[in-house]
């Protein structure tokens, strides 16, 4: 496994925690990879990191055991132990994701203060564990002990299930499904120039769990040319998705954006004309300010702006769910702020009302004047924090 680089995090996370894309993820050299065939949940019945119901579904003397950090997570077969460097069979059964340890946010370190994500392992009781459920992953505190566990980027806790899901609403992350390799294109990134297109439609990571917003890219210098209308790239789309699907494991992958648009991509002396998508059915009386309109991915007010693109956003957006109020969102519509965000109303809307940055209870970053108020809880990051002091 590679080694785990970690620096203090400006934050605490105790609890699982919801998360929702960095580049370039890639199995570790040891086969431990996620949806390897080494990163099965076991070989066979009743082997490390099997699932199974009680002690008697274990071979060797196994014990079927829960995640240390998560007791009502699926249970699977652990071998017997006398420290954590006996479960090296359980550790075949992991994952081991390296990321970049700093936050593609403006500051401090990634959710998991971590460059490896994985499940992470316990010695209890004489048999070997995992610290984290499936899809989740370690989050180490300020002292590099591990403190807790966070879901995988592109994954979210379901409280129905008690799992870490796959989060339909994070439009790309560094983490991506092995069926849509490259989630980003013409129809759902932001066009570099109209009537010029480079072709090249990549994730940009713009939060500590590495959720990310699609947007259509050029190299220095290059948007300039594209815009004078003396460089274009002409793209084989069969070839991208090709290259594209080499970089995957058996479920998920991450995809060498830069090095498919290399390979596929043909430069031109003419712009090329971008993909067309058709009409998007945009009324600008519809407006484009609610959660669900803001993460759709979609320009549903037709204004040429959709989303809290990292560059364009839609102003009505901004302060919106996820959306925030950094960036080019700084002072734009709920961003505004000169509200009060310390009632049970203004810390379940979503909005950021103070336009401070952070939104009501939200599990890695609250509005800490909405820590204790109403159902916003006093646990992770809002504990000894705001009215949970």
């Amino acid at each position: 496994m590679p080694r785990i680089s970690r620096r203090a995090a400006p934050w605490r996370i105790l609890v699982l925690a919801s998360v929702g894309l960095g580049c370039g993820v890639k199995s570790d050299s040891e086969g431990t990879g996620f949806g390897s065939e080494a990163a099965d949940t076991g070989s066979g019945a009743g082997e490390p990191g099997a699932p199974c119901q009680v002690d008697t579904d274990c071979v060797g003397g196994g014990g079927c055991l829960p995640p240390s950090f998560f007791p009502d997570g699926d249970r699977v077969c652990g071998p017997p132990c006398m420290v954590v460097e006996d479960c090296a069979e359980l550790a075949a059964a992991d994952y081991a994701f390296e990321v970049g340890l700093a936050s593609p946010g403006p500051d401090g370190n990634n959710l998991w203060n971590s460059s490896v994500l994985s499940r992470g392992r316990a010695c209890d009781a004489g048999h070997c564990q995992f610290l984290c459920p499936e899809y989740g992953a370690v989050v180490y505190g300020d002292d590099d002990v591990a403190a807790g566990c966070a879901c995988l980027p592109h994954f979210k806790f379901d409280q129905a299930t008690s799992q870490c899901v796959w989060d339909e609403e994070v439009p790309c992350s560094i983490l991506e499904r092995t069926d849509r390799p490259n989630p980003c294109n013409p129809c759902n990134s932001e066009e570099l120039y109209e009537g010029c297109s480079t072709g090249r439609f990549q994730c940009v990571p713009y939060t500590p769990s590495f959720a990310g917003y699609c947007v259509e890219w050029a190299a220095s210098g290059e948007a300039d040319l594209c815009a004078m209308g003396i460089l274009g790239y002409d793209c084989d789309a069969a070839c991208y998705s090709n290259c594209a699907r080499a970089e995957c494991t058996e479920e998920f992958c991450n995809v060498d954006i830069e090095g498919c648009h290399a390979s596929c991509c043909v430069q031109t002396d003419t712009p090329i004309e971008g993909e067309g998508c058709g009409d998007t059915g945009g009324d600008p009386d519809d407006g484009e300010n609610t959660p669900a309109l803001c993460t759709d991915a979609m320009d549903n007010d037709g204004d040429g702006y959709t989303d809290c693109h990292p560059s364009f956003p839609d102003f009505g957006c901004c302060g919106v769910g996820i959306c925030g109020c950094l960036g080019p969102c700084t002072g734009q519509g709920s961003c505004l702020g000169g509200q009060t965000e310390n009632s049970e109303a203004t810390c379940t809307d979503e909005l950021d009302n103070d336009g401070d940055g952070t939104i009501d209870c939200d599990a890695s970053f609250p509005d800490s004047d909405c820590c204790g108020v109403g159902s916003c809880p006093c646990t992770g990051a809002c504990e000894g924090v705001g009215s949970c002091v």
